[in-house]
């Protein structure tokens, strides 16, 4: 089929704005990938409200996407950022956002509830990573630490480098740096805890001593001794 000249001027606007659509679109969905699954046991679930299809079922991980584990499952996970996140047994993790070279905002990530660990490696000096809970907020800039979040509870401790610990309510001001062979406890509506030191043997067992009550909304720790569990909060001014 042959096109005179007047027709082929009316055709290449629409093919140039089919092309610019279609490298917007493929753009756009680069930039939503923001990691990979690089090690997945038991029983999973990845779902993304604005990705659907099987083709959303893969090793990729996307912005908007959540993970949730059952019980005796994990999942690890790797960011684009660098940030390595070992997911637990009974954990809900959403990825909202991941910091790149040409954005400083920080990489954002909700967790509903379970036992997670972040590993931090990227050569940002200023906050790179902020973690929420259902009551706090953690800050970081290359921290290697653990976390325990439950409905009305949240626990920390940071194996390595540094990390903030604070309130997800605003009217809270009282929050703490949590230092190396640290650790914290925050529950609804009140301050975190004054950061103690744990017991250099300890910190290999911290994670695995602490689970989540079976309506998901306190934490409970199991003794040293694995005898029986009680609640690590104790009310304090």
């Amino acid at each position: 089929m042959q096109y005179t000249g007047g027709e082929v001027v009316k055709i290449l606007p629409a093919l140039i704005i089919s092309l610019i659509m279609l490298h917007s679109t493929q753009a756009t969905a680069a930039d939503d990938v923001v990691g990979k699954i690089v090690l997945k046991k038991g029983l999973t679930e990845k779902s993304n409200l604005n990705c659907q299809g099987s083709e959303c079922d893969n090793m990729i991980i996307r912005r908007g996407d959540r993970i949730r584990t059952g019980r005796d499952s994990k999942v690890q996970v790797m960011l684009t950022d660098g940030t390595g996140i070992i997911i637990y047994e009974r954990s809900d993790i959403i990825f909202n956002y991941v910091i790149n070279p040409g954005r400083k905002k920080p990489t954002d990530i909700y967790t509903g509830y379970g036992k997670f660990k972040f590993i931090q490696n990227n050569s940002y000096l200023e906050t790179s990573l902020v973690v929420r809970t259902a009551n706090s907020l953690v800050k970081s800039v290359n921290a290697t630490f653990c976390l325990v979040a439950a409905g009305r509870e949240s626990a920390i401790f940071v194996y390595s480098g540094e990390a903030g610990f604070a309130s997800i309510e605003s009217s809270i001001a009282d929050a703490f740096v949590i230092k190396e062979g640290e650790e914290s406890y925050i529950s609804t509506g009140s301050k975190p805890s004054v950061p103690s030191r744990v017991a250099s043997t300890l910190h290999g067992s911290w994670l695995s001593r602490r689970f989540l009550s079976r309506d998901k909304n306190r934490i409970l720790l199991s003794k040293i001794d694995n005898g029986p569990v009680d609640w690590p909060f104790i009310e304090k001014d």
